[in-house]
């Protein structure tokens, strides 16, 4: 299987108001990220994953397969607080014809180098399908150490998305050089920094931009990619502009919501707990974006 490299949606998950999927409403949406993205990750830190029951995360890994196609890579996120749904997860993924798996340390208790291995190691013995670890200790509340990451890619890991915000740039840097030469490839975790990151090797990153203005994270993309610096250097004060007033209000969830459905889409309600945003929040985001040329014109 080729490689994963490029821009990665950490898509929503639109909900009904009885908590279950919006699948009509997830169709539309993936259909038209598929178009647009190198890669789709379900059920992660935007899809609200966490929160839903293993069914529900299961069925919206089968018909982001179903929709997306070959038009995007479609990675699985497995995250959970104990192995043996992380496995069950992972395996699902690999019988409905996911191209990857994704997977944060688990969380809430404490855990030692040892069982972090374990964990995915686990992972990476149940599937034949590249493992992505997601090193976000903040959320996780375990982080993942070079030595655990390195003894990891021996293991057969395949990458790592990487950057949190509470790491520094540095730490993103020495993932690249220690982890990256030929065993590890290192996604950036944060679009914020995707110019530098991939400037220092990173094979592509996280956005959460991407979610509703897609076409912008892959101009980026392409503009580094190319060689093109004072082109990406521009693009990505765009991203910045972007994620600060995405994040402005401390409600990323229902704001993503929000902004998706300025580009035409039924975007469902958040999983509760989260709530959707109120008109006058949205039309503030409305004035806030039209002068960045929020929504785009032309066709979708």
């Amino acid at each position: 299987m080729q490689p994963i490299r490029g821009v990665m949606a950490p898509c929503i998950t639109p909900f009904r108001e009885d908590g279950e999927v919006d699948e009509d409403a997830l169709a539309s949406y993936l259909d038209f990220l598929a178009d647009h993205v190198h890669g789709i990750v379900v059920c992660a830190i935007y899809g609200s994953g966490i929160l839903m029951r293993p069914n529900q995360r299961q069925r919206v890994a089968e018909r982001a397969v179903e929709i997306v196609g070959t038009r995007a890579r479609v990675l699985v996120f497995a995250g959970a607080a104990d192995t043996d749904t992380a496995m069950q997860l992972a395996r699902h993924a690999e019988q409905i014809g996911a191209d990857g798996v994704t997977c944060v340390a688990p969380f809430y208790y404490r855990q030692v180098d040892e069982a972090l291995f374990r964990h995915f190691k686990a992972l990476v013995d149940a599937v034949d399908l590249p493992v992505y670890a997601y090193d976000s200790p903040v959320y996780a509340g375990n982080q993942l150490s070079f030595a655990l990451l390195e003894h990891l890619a021996s293991a057969g890991l395949a990458g790592v998305v990487t950057g949190a915000a509470s790491f520094g740039i540095e730490h993103l840097w020495e993932c690249i050089r220690r982890l990256q030469s030929g065993r590890l490839q290192v996604l950036s975790m944060r679009d914020g920094i995707a110019l530098p990151a991939m400037m220092m090797g990173a094979v592509g990153f996280d956005s959460g931009v991407a979610n509703f203005f897609p076409e912008l994270a892959v101009e980026l993309y392409e503009a580094v990619t190319s060689g093109r610096y004072e082109a990406g250097t521009q693009l990505q004060k765009r991203i910045l502009q972007f994620r600060d007033i995405s994040h402005a209000l401390g409600r990323n969830i229902p704001t993503l919501h929000a902004l998706i459905g300025m580009r035409g889409f039924a975007t469902g309600v958040p999983k509760r707990p989260f709530f959707p945003l109120s008109a006058k929040e949205v039309e503030n985001l409305r004035t806030q974006l039209a002068p960045l040329g929020f929504p785009p014109e032309g066709p979708l």
